[in-house]
């Protein structure tokens, strides 16, 4: 597996002098991607990567001082808002750690761009991010025919697996490796602080009495590291109620604060939290202290910066947020919250010279497949968190996508799709 072009990047700083330079840079480095080329046979530069337990403790040794540790909530192929996060932790501490909370693709314009950008930091900076694989990561996959599908909606990343530009040896390669990529990531990690960090939550509490039965902590921790449990990280949804029902009709079925006491109180002898940090929720201003939750504390972070109706153009510009959000470990305690001031100028540079050829190519290959364009095929999916409804079975080749799903905020589907 090979490279188009060299990774003659990973031997600079990964800092340029504007955000349009930095995506055009990642742009001539990346070609159609083998991402074992970034990988290498070491697999892999990223923490608990591919570790037969999804979740588990890190180590002293792994972790160092905690105030080196950031927090980046989902990006969404917001290239903007990744590059810019990185920059700044970079620059602000030399000696950086990051925990990535997932949900890297789907949504954004460049989730291409965004891989191949997480991936040179990993390989730049080996044994220092920590990628938690969120519930879009994971849910690439491919159907009998050879073309890719997912199971979540939106899922915009498969019009790079599938489009007309990339359906060829390599794209297929390339999503090939991506599910190679996202099936070993971890789903959950327990810092030495005790914090709890995971893309969506905790096993929720019709699981517990199983635990009961686990007398060792090897038991115990394959009870976590079970296909129900890992589900529940990835896919549940906090909210700020005390308790909830779980929902089994969807796998994506919410919590309250009681629920997450009650999986800490029982798995405190060989799993010990004090909080949690998780991704997956999109608070408007980029973070949510959920101010409920006292005993137990947690805290929401987004990474992107667009808005919510993503479709619209001006959720790049106009409609961007102030300030990206990033979060700060500190010994003994949550997170504190960082505000990184967005450079308008920068960003609307960037808007003119990278967005808006996005939407035109995007608007152009809706009339060639005879769609609506960008902005005028978004519908809202009438669905609340824990009450997903069926929408049916659908397979979809190349060359087709879902993109024209969007979400206002929590709201996002999954589908019963049929390779």
């Amino acid at each position: 597996m090979t490279f188009d072009k060299s990774l003659s990047m990973l031997d600079i700083p990964l800092i340029f002098h504007d955000s349009v330079t930095a995506l055009d840079e990642v742009k001539k480095e990346l070609g159609i991607v083998a991402l074992n080329s970034l990988l290498d046979t070491q697999k892999p530069a990223f923490i608990n990567f591919a570790k037969i337990q999804k979740v588990s403790r890190i180590s002293n040794e792994d972790w160092g001082i905690s105030e080196n540790w950031f927090v980046l909530g989902d990006i969404h192929g917001d290239f903007y808002a990744l590059y810019n996060a990185l920059k700044h932790i970079q620059q602000i501490c030399p000696e950086f750690r990051l925990v990535f909370l997932g949900d890297l693709i789907d949504r954004g314009p460049h989730p291409l761009e965004c891989l191949w950008l997480l991936l040179a930091y990993a390989k730049k900076f080996p044994k220092r991010i920590l990628w938690i694989g969120g519930n879009h990561d994971v849910s690439i996959q491919k159907s009998l025919d050879g073309s890719f599908f997912s199971t979540v909606s939106p899922a915009e990343f498969l019009d790079e697996l599938n489009g007309a530009e990339t359906y060829n040896r390599e794209g297929r390669q390339l999503g090939d490796e991506f599910i190679e990529l996202a099936k070993d990531l971890p789903r959950a990690a327990l810092s030495p602080d005790g914090v709890l960090f995971t893309h969506g939550g905790f096993p929720l509490t019709d699981r517990h009495p199983e635990l009961l039965n686990k007398k060792t902590i090897e038991e115990q921790m394959d009870w976590l590291n079970s296909a129900d449990s890992l589900q529940d990280f990835t896919w549940t949804r906090i909210t700020s109620r005390p308790k909830r029902i779980p929902n089994r009709v969807s796998i994506g079925c919410s919590y309250g604060y009681l629920d997450f006491a009650a999986f800490c109180e029982i798995t405190k002898d060989f799993f010990p939290i004090s909080g949690m940090v998780n991704g997956h929720e999109h608070p408007t201003n980029g973070f949510d202290p959920h101010p409920e939750w006292k005993t137990y504390p947690a805290l929401t972070f987004k990474g992107f910066g667009f808005a919510n109706n993503y479709d619209d153009p001006d959720s790049f510009n106009t409609k961007y947020q102030a300030n990206l959000i990033v979060g700060r470990c500190r010994s003994n305690g949550m997170p504190e919250v960082i505000e990184i001031p967005v450079d308008r100028k920068d960003l609307t540079n960037f808007y003119d010279v990278n967005i808006t050829k996005f939407f035109e190519e995007a608007n152009q290959r809706a009339l060639k497949k005879k769609k609506p364009p960008m902005a005028e095929t978004s519908q809202n999916l009438d669905l609340c968190n824990d009450q997903i409804s069926p929408l049916g079975s659908f397979q979809l080749s190349p060359a087709t996508s879902i993109n024209s799903h969007k979400e206002t905020g929590q709201n996002e589907s999954t589908q019963n799709i049929k390779p």
